[in-house]
């Protein structure tokens, strides 16, 4: 598949995930107050349906319908996994990639809220040079601070041929609820040389975790001991 295919897919996929992921944000202020949305990891696969099963193909026909609406040129269908079994969204994104099944899928996306520096160029230092925990620092203490608070959504293809981004900030607004900027969407080619942030970083290798895996399970399978029914 070309990479102007998986730019695209991929950016009509993060719109949805962004869209979703401002409205549970919204909602949960709503009921809460201002509150911060669980980070969650969304795997996108292509589903392979069960021909004896009536039910499995109108939800297959549904499915293939929606993606088409959507503009993708390919039956997919995500799962979501809420990273909330620990406090800390690593953990549980660790946890989850190693039990992961290791069949292909086409995207992994890892959706959280976070902070960005609104101004690199001012502050003369890039996003990805902030050590943990400075940027909430800042954004707390700091009355002229270019901090901003953001939604933001991390994602890469099954063969890491492309990293794809989603982020858009967001201010409170007098009831509570927040006030989202322009959504910006970029991608690009990557490597085991890009600067990462903890999360993201964890993904990409989680990925090349799970290939790791997925080929010492076909060599194990390709060199099993036969059984008696082998040999007979």
């Amino acid at each position: 598949m070309e990479n102007t295919t998986l730019r695209q897919e991929a950016e009509i996929l993060m719109k949805d995930l962004m869209s979703r992921a401002q409205h549970a944000k919204t909602e949960t202020c709503r009921e809460q107050g201002v509150a911060d949305s669980p980070s969650m990891l969304v795997v996108v696969f292509e589903p392979k349906a069960n021909d004896d099963d009536d039910d499995d193909q109108d939800h297959m026909e549904s499915l293939s319908r929606e993606c088409k609406k959507m503009g993708l040129t390919r039956t997919l269908q995500c799962a979501v996994i809420p990273l909330i079994h620990k406090p800390d969204p690593a953990e549980c994104l660790h946890d989850i990639i190693g039990m992961m099944p290791i069949d292909e899928f086409a995207f992994t996306f890892l959706c959280c809220e976070g902070y960005m520096d609104s101004d690199e160029s001012k502050n003369k230092k890039p996003n990805d040079s902030y050590k943990r925990g400075e940027m909430a620092k800042d954004f707390a203490e700091n009355p002229f601070t270019t901090i901003v608070e953001t939604v933001m959504i991390h994602g890469y293809d099954w063969n890491l041929t492309g990293k794809f981004t989603n982020v858009c900030s967001f201010k409170y607004d007098d009831n509570g609820l927040p006030v989202f900027t322009e959504v910006v969407f970029e991608s690009d080619e990557t490597s085991d040389d890009d600067e990462r942030g903890r999360l993201d970083e964890l993904l990409y290798r989680g990925i090349q975790f799970l290939h790791f895996n997925r080929k010492a399970d076909g060599i194990l399978k390709h060199w099993r001991k036969p059984d008696d029914s082998d040999e007979n």
